[in-house]
């Protein structure tokens, strides 16, 4: 006669135990480590590119790169690059005391193409697609009316720039035409699914400062892989070593615990003895104890020459806690991730700008003077 299986009490079955073991507690936490580990290594390339442009006058290698010079800006063209970020201003008062907050309405980036003078004379066309990003503060404020304004950052000509992009031969229509170039010259681009970045300051220690919050983030995920592993342990002995033998039911018993509030909690427990004289007790469920009665044969996972690691069941399990419990933590530190991630972002990389203070919006610290012509165009 087969032995009977039964499980643990709030034990999940076995295939779903192996993808909590290895999945949820293995795999999951180590992708969460590779994520963080490709943003350090993006984050340490640029930071050695940026680098590298700072300290080098030799004219900069095709492909991604960092372009260092000063900006020229294109025939007939008004401005280089230019990003406006509209505010709307609300203000409320607290037991007397004011306080203002300015929230991003709309963002609009102006870009035409333009030129970088590198050092060595180069001049190096560049063509910059609307999701370019200004690593640049919002140094110009344009106050449109008591509550809106528009925060401003420009790149002007003759600023000297580093500029993150793809370097190649492309068409430029200021190259003097010859039968050997064809009007074609060098042309920075916008790098495949990334963001051209224009820097007015060097780039290197922003990036070198980011790649620092991924790797503490790739430590904080390896360290919740080993400590998941670990918890699971002796799951993954059984699953290695254990082998499915055939126990006797030594006795069953129920008993009855309080809870918070005076409730009332049933236990049914079951106590084997396994093939080599080890005896264990386990709570089951009540309809599985209902089966059950001394000298009954029922199935066991064991450890040949392990004591401890006996359990019911006719393959290993683990309790549901250790499914749901990894699978929260895992989730939490991914949001707390982003969170981070989103914390130390500058202005440029944020969805929405939001500017809190004390006082009155009147009272806002930016220039109150409104050029006239640029207040009617963004009305």
């Amino acid at each position: 006669m087969s032995p009977i299986v039964v499980y643990p009490e709030y034990h999940i079955p076995p295939v779903p135990s192996l993808i909590t073991s290895y999945g949820v507690c293995g795999v999951l936490p180590l992708a969460l480590a590779s994520l963080a580990a490709l943003s350090w290594t993006r984050d340490r390339l640029r930071a050695r590119r940026a680098k590298a442009a700072v300290e080098s006058t030799a004219p900069a290698p095709d492909g991604r790169t960092v372009v260092r010079g000063t900006v020229e800006l294109a025939q007939g063209a008004a401005h280089a690059v230019r990003v406006e970020i509209d505010q709307l201003g609300f203000e409320s008062c607290s037991k007397g005391k004011w306080s203002h907050r300015w929230m991003e309405s709309d963002r609009k980036t102006l870009a035409q193409p333009f030129y970088v003078r590198e050092p060595g004379g180069r001049r190096i066309r560049v063509e910059a697609a609307a999701d370019v990003r200004i690593v640049d503060d919002l140094d110009e404020v344009i106050r449109v009316s008591a509550d809106r304004r528009t925060r401003v950052a420009a790149i002007s000509p003759g600023e000297e720039v580093y500029v993150f992009g793809v370097l190649g031969k492309g068409r430029d229509p200021e190259m003097t035409v010859s039968y050997r170039e064809g009007g074609q010259g060098p042309v920075l681009r916008s790098p495949d699914a990334e963001h051209m970045l224009i820097a007015t300051s060097p780039p290197a220690a922003g990036f070198r400062a980011s790649a620092r919050i991924h790797a503490i983030w790739v430590a904080i995920f390896l360290l919740l892989a080993s400590v998941l592993q670990f918890v699971h342990w002796m799951h993954s002995v059984r699953v290695a070593t254990g082998e499915t033998a055939s126990a006797t039911v030594l006795a069953t018993r129920t008993y009855t615990t309080k809870g918070n509030k005076g409730t009332i909690h049933h236990h049914f427990a079951v106590k084997t003895r396994a093939p080599d004289g080890t005896v264990f007790e386990e709570e089951i469920e009540e309809e599985d104890w209902a089966k059950l009665s001394e000298g009954s044969a029922i199935a066991i996972v064991h450890v040949p020459g392990k004591r401890g690691y006996e359990i019911l069941g006719d393959r290993p399990t683990v309790h549901v806690a250790s499914a749901l419990v990894p699978l929260i933590a895992c989730v939490f530190l991914f949001f707390a991730y982003l969170g981070h991630r989103q914390a130390i972002r500058p202005w440029h990389e944020r969805r929405s700008i939001q500017n809190d203070g004390t006082g009155r919006l009147a009272d806002s610290n930016d220039d109150p003077s409104v050029d006239p012509a640029v207040a009617r165009r963004l009305k």
